[in-house]
């Protein structure tokens, strides 16, 4: 009589039995223990994926991709990258190769999407001349996303930065600006401080001296 072999259900996690799994009770726990070992002993060798997520903003639905590297503490720190005008979140995640930075030094990385002009290419609005008509609020969603994403995935509210290429550096300057109490630091590759991100004279000064010190660090 055949042997059932219920507990290779609790071992795959599967609540009904796989017609492959019935060789088991034919040819004994050890064997079966050879077969789970050569069908999951691959898993372990599989890297963590970033993942594309939604999130809602004043009735915008926004996108970005997170990559979450395995076996992260509670805590660690969260940086955004920023792609360039006409850019995407999946260019700027593939040309920084910034998911295996962020395994080998343990944080979170955030690449989100900026919408589509009336040109029909990517933007981060940060007031160019050709872009007067916008009134998409960029550092409303991304100080919005950052703090959604600390809070959900229990991430550093004092080391979350952002970094950007080009049009996407211009934007992490304005969030040093416009959202200092949530970006604590800021990197811009290719990317200028424009006037318009000078609100005041004292908003100036302190986030002049701020990008400098985190591009030193």
């Amino acid at each position: 009589m055949r042997k059932k072999c219920r507990w290779m259900q609790i071992v795959v996690f599967n609540p009904r039995p796989v017609a492959g799994f019935f060789v088991c009770g034919m040819v004994g726990r050890f064997e079966c223990a050879k077969i789970i070992f050569f069908l999951l002993f691959p898993l372990l060798f599989i890297e963590a994926q970033p993942q594309l997520h939604t999130f809602t903003i004043n009735d915008q639905v926004r996108q970005y991709y997170l990559y979450v590297p395995d076996s992260l503490n509670a805590g660690v720190p969260l940086v955004f990258v920023l792609h360039g005008y006409t850019g995407s979140a999946v260019s700027i995640m593939n040309y920084t190769d910034m998911n295996h930075i962020a395994d080998e030094n343990g944080f979170v990385v955030c690449y989100p999407q900026g919408l589509i002009d009336e040109w029909g290419n990517s933007f981060w609005n940060v007031g160019y001349a050709f872009h007067q008509n916008e009134t998409v609020d960029d550092v409303a969603f991304l100080t919005a996303l950052a703090q959604y994403l600390q809070m959900q995935y229990i991430l550093s509210s004092y080391n979350t930065f952002s970094a950007g290429m080009s049009n996407g550096g211009e934007m992490s300057y304005m969030l040093a600006c416009q959202s200092n109490n949530v970006f604590k630091g800021i990197s811009s590759v290719a990317g200028i401080m424009l006037s318009l991100i000078h609100i005041s004279e004292p908003t100036r000064r302190y986030a002049s001296s701020y990008a400098v010190f985190c591009l030193k660090k």
